[in-house]
């Protein structure tokens, strides 16, 4: 929301900057403010826009939540207005009952988003609606005719990303596994980031993808996916369970059953 020129100036110092990611809420103000704080929608446009001119990759994140969940297909068409380069539609980690969603709610929302993504990429759209994340390679419709080692397969999925490529830092200096996992790993004015990451007990239990539990244990591809474990962590209190809004229903390790 404070992007200026001067502050473009400063940003394309950095040759190893690969992309700036503003946070987005709602394709409008009636949407994003209620959200984001009054006039926020209006400045965080306002950034993007200015980065797109200035020649700096910009990506959006949408933050799916009760409030914009209607709002999904409008942020992609705003997307797409704007030029930005690509967007990632990640659930909120919920903090009372009435902000939980159900499976089926979760399914046909990335439903939507992923078959969306199909159609602007054939359309030759510059928009990358990114589906790297967990949950995403339930919905992957090359599964069962492409094999694990194409590309088109590669692109498609991911892993939660605590205890593998990142922390958060808090201004405290605390540090967390990752922003929305609420346990405190170290601290930096104690211990260096090097021996926090190392000697971990909660990252290493993350890390090891057999010490998850329920389905997220069972599936084929816990490998690509893994579940969200802060998800796990709101919903259950156990950062190890299954991921709550998986819809796949297994029974062994080769099931195919959804819902």
């Amino acid at each position: 929301m404070f992007i200026t020129n001067e502050t473009i100036q400063k940003l394309n110092q950095f040759k190893k900057l690969r992309y700036i990611q503003i946070s987005l809420d709602g394709s409008s103000p009636e949407i994003h403010d209620q959200i984001r704080g009054k006039g926020s929608f209006n400045k965080a446009l306002n950034g993007i826009r200015l980065l797109i001119a200035n020649k700096i990759e910009t990506r959006v994140m949408f933050t799916l939540q009760r409030l914009n969940m209607s709002d999904v297909s409008n942020i992609i068409d705003l997307c797409i207005q704007e030029g930005v380069s690509g967007i990632t539609i990640e659930r909120i980690i919920p903090n009372t009952i009435k902000d939980y969603f159900s499976k089926q709610e979760i399914y046909n929302i990335f439903k939507y988003i992923s078959d969306r993504a199909d159609n602007e990429y054939e359309k030759g759209t510059k928009l990358k609606i990114l589906k790297y994340r967990p949950l995403w390679i339930n919905l992957d419709p090359c599964r069962a005719k492409f094999g694990m080692n194409t590309p088109i397969y590669k692109d498609l999925g991911g892993l939660c990303s605590a205890g593998l490529d990142g922390v958060c830092i808090l201004p405290n200096a605390d540090i967390l596994a990752c922003r929305r996992l609420p346990i405190i790993i170290g601290n930096l004015k104690k211990d260096s980031l090097e021996k926090i990451w190392v000697e971990s007990k909660l990252l290493w239990e993350i890390r090891n993808k057999n010490n998850l539990k329920g389905k997220c244990y069972l599936c084929e591809y816990s490998s690509r996916c893994g579940g969200c474990r802060s998800m796990a962590f709101a919903y259950t209190g156990d950062y190890l369970a299954e991921d709550p809004h998986c819809w796949k229903d297994l029974n062994n390790k080769k099931s195919n059953n959804y819902l």
